[in-house]
């Protein structure tokens, strides 16, 4: 075989062949100094995945998991966060990568796993993770050095100040009392109830601890109360016996409304009898509400004693404990009170309805989901659950959280405004007073108000009737039914929207409601000046007009114009407004009067 010659001299450059495509370029690391701590669990396989990651500010990653079942050990993970969201994370003491990229709102991410072992390679193609709390872990004692498993920070660095946080604003939506001592010492407990669970859902934990808070009065009261001028046992023995003979102070509506006073004891029998189960007397004082949920009944006692305590394995004095022999354990001892709401509001023991019916992937149904428990309060505690998913939330990983905008087809914007000609038909003011959609924004539809600012189709209220939130559809009505449905926060203010400015406060100053009010205006010489506030998606900002005002929600900000969703102007929902930046003041364009932040 003869050798080819050799060649010597430079090399000719190889010549571009068309059919190879270059890879695309990485998108770059953002170059914000965000830093942010978060935990992700998923599943995928049969495994449990718990993800930790800390974001640097030159957009690095740090990261810790573990998977269950596995040999136990958590493995450490160093990567990257680039601009479109996407993520790589490699093990530097396995070789476990995760892949992936962080959806628009923060709370989930997809991402690949791949372990190489001794035993040959674990692969998934596609798992969803969510952001989601995790048990308060005690701090090491002093002069303790930490495990290899404890070289991030520690949960309870991050997770425990966002939580309380998160439990004062469901308390103030609640308006309950916020006590931290108090919280402190019983939201560990609620927490690992619901990782035990399984719940890590941040939308049912939200709605876990707004029911606990609205049971127990922001943790002060633990045990049902009853009304003065009664003894405790003849009082609950009439509320909950199986031999009810007297009527109760809260039956007063019911005779107002017609109803006799046999028919009211008669339900009340039936109810305490079957529902309840408490046959025997002195079952209604017994088994009288207690714990988190006030538990009540003995039917409901027995299956929380069978369903959820005895598979608990918890012991006190080597013995599995009795709730039914014991009902006051429901109350007294915090860890089973605990499990009981946790366990119970999962599996669905005190009504049949569980957290997933109401709460889960496709649907947040706040109010709904009072049928875990009961029917009453449904809509107050929809708000604290709903205060607390937006103090919980930690937004985009990189940025703010993005609104999500949807705006009507042209094809059904005209149709609409097709509507008024010739006066409406009975069943085209039927369908206006139900509301004919122009956009909505986060999911929270605006409608159609007709041509004339000052019409209205009757009063809107929340589902169950207990909130207020203006005339349909005017555009008050629609600022206080977001703010009220998207953070939980209500806008008790009465007025039309020219009411919402007060043109005497200064710039930052306290308003209505808890609202601060940023001026665009000068307070003294009238010139728009700005604030120094700049404004923030969520806000409400306040137009003047000729007319009664208007006012609408910020949905986006950038530093040279915003966008608001609106409604009673036609079917213009989305609208952009200049802004711009001087002399360390933030300056809206066109008539706009202030916005109000939280």
């Amino acid at each position: 075989m003869i050798a080819p010659p050799q060649v010597t001299g430079p090399k000719p450059k190889p010549k571009p062949n068309p059919q190879i495509v270059p890879p695309r370029a990485t998108p770059p690391t953002k170059a914000n100094k965000q830093q942010w701590q978060r935990t992700f669990l998923g599943k995928a396989k049969g495994v449990n995945f718990q993800l930790r990651i800390i974001r640097d500010p030159s957009g690095q990653l740090l990261g810790r998991y573990f998977a269950t079942p596995g040999s136990g050990k958590s493995w450490h993970l160093e990567g990257v966060l680039r601009e479109d969201n996407s993520f790589t994370l490699k093990g530097t003491d396995n070789k476990a990568i995760f892949e992936g990229k962080f959806g628009p709102d923060g709370r989930r991410m997809t991402t690949s796993f791949t372990n190489k072992t001794t035993q040959g390679e674990f692969h998934v193609d596609k798992m969803t993770m969510m952001f989601a709390f995790v048990p308060v872990k005690p701090h090491p004692p002093a002069g303790t050095q930490p495990t290899s498993a404890d070289h991030l920070p520690s949960d309870s660095d991050t997770q425990a100040p966002a939580t309380l946080q998160a439990v004062q604003a469901l308390a103030q939506a609640l308006g309950k009392p916020f006590n931290q001592t108090l919280v402190a010492q019983h939201m560990p407990l609620i927490l690992r109830s619901c990782s035990s669970a399984g719940i890590i859902d941040p939308n049912q934990i939200a709605y876990v601890f707004a029911t606990a808070v609205w049971e127990t009065n922001g943790f002060r009261s633990f045990n049902e109360k009853y009304m003065p001028g009664w003894t405790a046992k003849e009082y609950f023995e009439q509320s909950y016996g199986p031999s009810p003979s007297r009527l109760l102070p809260k039956d007063s509506r019911r005779i107002a409304a017609g109803e006799t006073q046999q028919s009211i004891l008669a339900a009340r029998r039936k109810r305490n009898i079957e529902e309840l189960g408490n046959t025997e007397p002195g079952d209604g004082y017994k088994f009288r509400g207690r714990g988190y949920v006030h538990l009540t009944g003995r039917a409901v006692y027995q299956k929380a004693q069978y369903k959820i305590i005895i598979p608990s394995g918890i012991k006190r004095n080597g013995k599995v404990p009795d709730i039914v022999e014991m009902p006051d354990l429901a109350s007294s001892d915090s860890e089973i009170a605990a499990l009981i709401l946790g366990h119970g509001m999962a599996k669905g023991t005190f009504t049949g309805r569980k957290l997933d019916d109401h709460i889960n992937s496709k649907e947040q149904d706040f109010m709904g989901a009072r049928a875990i428990i009961g029917v009453d309060s449904a809509g107050r505690i929809a708000q604290g659950a709903a205060a607390f998913v937006v103090a919980t939330q930690a937004g985009d990983p990189q940025d703010q959280q993005a609104s999500t905008i949807t705006e009507i087809t042209s094809e059904r914007e005209r149709e609409i405004l097709r509507i008024p000609v010739g006066g409406y038909t009975a069943a085209e003011q039927q369908n206006m007073s139900k509301g004919l959609e122009i956009g909505s924004l986060n999911g929270i539809p605006a409608y159609y108000n007709g041509k004339r600012e000052a019409t209205t189709w009757g009063s809107s209220f929340s589902k169950d009737g207990s909130l207020y939130y203006g005339f349909k559809w005017q555009c008050v009505e629609f600022v206080r039914r977001y703010t009220s449905l998207n953070s939980g926060r209500y806008i008790s203010h009465r007025g039309d929207a020219s009411t919402f400015y007060k043109a005497s406060l200064p710039d930052g100053a306290g308003t209505f409601d808890g609202l601060k009010q940023h001026r665009n205006f000068d307070l003294k010489t009238g010139l728009k000046v700005g604030s120094h506030t700049k404004p923030q998606p969520g806000d409400v900002i306040v137009i003047g007009t000729a007319t009664y005002g208007h006012v609408a929600i910020i949905a986006e900000v950038n530093d040279t114009d915003i966008v608001v969703a609106q409604q009673n102007v036609g079917t213009n929902f989305k609208e952009q407004i200049s802004l711009e930046s001087k002399d360390d003041r933030w300056i809206l364009g066109g008539r706009v009067l202030c916005w109000l932040s939280k």
